[in-house]
């Protein structure tokens, strides 16, 4: 998931397994590691139950780059 927690915790709760990568996202220059080590995919814990949390099977960081 790339988007958002939002589609995260919506991929979830249709019973599917996902990977999370939004908001590790390398190619952001603003960004430093703190930014990225502080992205939480379960920030509202209200809504994430310990059945959810085990469909997600952790994160992935990715960088993007155009070449002329």
């Amino acid at each position: 998931v790339w988007k958002d927690n939002q589609t995260l915790l919506e991929v979830a709760e249709a019973a599917f397994r996902g990977i999370f990568s939004y908001g590790w996202y390398l190619n952001h220059q603003t960004e430093t590691w703190i930014d990225f080590y502080l992205n939480e995919p379960f920030q509202d814990s209200s809504v994430w139950t310990d059945d959810l949390k085990k469909l997600i099977l952790g994160g992935s960081s990715s960088a993007w780059g155009e070449l002329l």
